[in-house]
């Protein structure tokens, strides 16, 4: 049977740079930065040889589960487009107490946005209100204000 989440993960192109993003701009709490390589269980669960990784752990707010960003250093990562239409492509809502506000402050560090906030309405009922943006990689975020 299924659990809780334990953690959530992508994959990407310079922790450098991700990590202030997710740290200084979503606010999220920076728990490490470690290196992995040698270990033959990441070999066998990634289906590749001589895995190398760097990754950063985030606490993930009101829960006990983790963000985990991953940067491959063995194998080399691919890019690839991000866009609602491609299959595979995931995103995470995130529950804010106010939209607005968050929406110009992330703004006003350089977030992207795919648009400003828009109301959501389901069978003629308001439940709240929700954008999408973009991290440093493409990976798609939706701060999601509940009615």
């Amino acid at each position: 049977m299924i659990g809780a989440i334990h953690h959530i993960s992508y994959t990407v192109s310079d922790l450098d740079r991700s990590i202030p993003f997710y740290r200084d701009v979503l606010g999220f709490k920076f728990i490490h930065d470690v290196e992995r390589s040698d270990l033959p269980s990441y070999d066998q669960i990634l289906g590749h040889r001589d895995v190398k990784v760097r990754i950063a752990a985030f606490a993930l707010p009101g829960t006990d589960a983790t963000l985990e960003l991953m940067q491959f250093r063995n194998p080399p990562p691919k890019m690839r487009d991000q866009d609602f239409v491609y299959v595979a492509t995931s995103h995470v809502a995130y529950a804010v107490d106010d939209l607005d506000a968050e929406y110009l402050r992330i703004e006003q560090a350089g977030g992207r946005f795919i648009s400003a906030p828009a109301e959501i309405h389901r069978q003629g009922k308001y439940i709240g209100k929700a954008v999408f943006l973009f991290d440093p990689d493409g990976i798609l975020i939706e701060p999601m204000q509940l009615a």
